[in-house]
């Protein structure tokens, strides 16, 4: 009985594995569609010219929707159909408010107001299996130009997807200030927190083996049975953002740096400020280009605020703009 439940178990994970290969495929091609090698990109000249352009990129459900529109004024087409920020009923940040403007506009990957790195990056993760048991846990794509300049957390160069997802994931998103929404979060299963446990202490307490807790997530075997979205959720449960030793929590959100920051420096001056946050729960794809500092106008002039609050008397947006096909 044993010995017949073991080969059904391996059969079942490598048909798991089977359809990780073909998912793979599907994916990489999903991924050529929203990122064609025809495409031209633009550039952005400062953080307020990035916040100015995806506004102007936003998606508006054939409604107005205007700078400094309080919640109240917002369309039901607008508000049924983009994200608001957890803190919204409680008057959270970015302004301590209950008319604070906190939906958080959606552009779509196909507005041409993306930066090149950033495109590559948001097409990488908007195909990405995050529900489906036996996918890769790496995305297996490169960009039809081989984006060398790929910079990881080190702002080392690397080539691929699967390189960036490896060394330049931040650290897990915790949500404290209330601009994303509340994520349903799963469990986390024994196997898998054993495997990044064990990964993750083979390195040292100021560099602990964060590629390598990634490569175990990667590999067959057990791996093949759960999906990449409780994958993630267990890493998130491991890591703890810069400064912070406070581990076994996470809000369903992973960080990651700007992919093209110094020293290429190819988006934008202010490009190693920009932060990609995935809510790995929901593939959903977040994008601030101002290290969650939200933005307000004086007069004509766009501007970014000092801190992660709105500056009072001013109405600001919500600093993150969500990457949407």
């Amino acid at each position: 009985m044993q010995n017949a439940l073991s080969g059904f178990t391996r059969r079942r994970l490598r048909a798991a594995l089977a359809v990780g290969f073909v998912l793979c495929a599907a994916h990489s091609a999903a991924q050529s569609q929203l990122d064609p090698a025809s495409r031209q990109y633009v550039k952005w000249n400062s953080q307020a010219d990035a916040v100015q352009k995806l506004w102007d990129a936003r998606l508006t459900y054939n409604r107005p929707w205007q700078w400094g529109t309080l919640n109240q004024n917002l369309h039901g087409d607008i508000s049924n159909n983009i994200h608001k920020g957890s803190g919204l009923a409680m008057g959270r940040p970015p302004q301590n408010t209950p008319n604070s403007v906190y939906l958080i506009p959606k552009v779509s990957i196909r507005s041409g107001q993306l930066p090149r790195a950033l495109h590559h990056l948001a097409a990488a993760l908007l195909t990405y299996p995050s529900n489906t048991a036996g996918a890769p846990f790496y995305p297996a794509y490169t960009d039809s130009e081989g984006l060398d300049y790929l910079a990881n957390t080190d702002y080392q160069r690397v080539g691929t997807y699967r390189e960036f997802i490896a060394s330049g994931t931040r650290s897990r998103h915790d949500n404290a200030m209330g601009y994303l929404p509340t994520v349903a979060l799963p469990a986390c299963p024994a196997p898998v927190t054993a495997a990044i446990t064990t990964a993750w202490n083979a390195g040292t307490a100021g560099n602990p083996g964060t590629r390598q807790a990634k490569d175990a997530l990667n590999a067959g075997g057990a791996m093949a049975a759960y999906t990449n979205a409780v994958k993630w959720h267990c890493y998130a449960m491991r890591a703890a953002p810069p400064n912070s030793a406070v581990f076994n929590q996470a809000a369903g959100y992973m960080e990651f740096d700007h992919p093209d920051g110094p020293p290429s420096g190819r988006e934008y001056s202010d490009s190693n400020e920009g932060r990609v946050v995935y809510d790995y729960i929901n593939g959903r794809v977040y994008y601030t280009p101002t290290h969650y500092r939200p933005s307000y106008r004086d007069g004509n002039t766009l501007q970014v605020s000092i801190n992660n609050n709105c500056p009072d008397g001013r109405t600001c947006i919500s600093p993150f703009f969500e990457i949407v096909h």
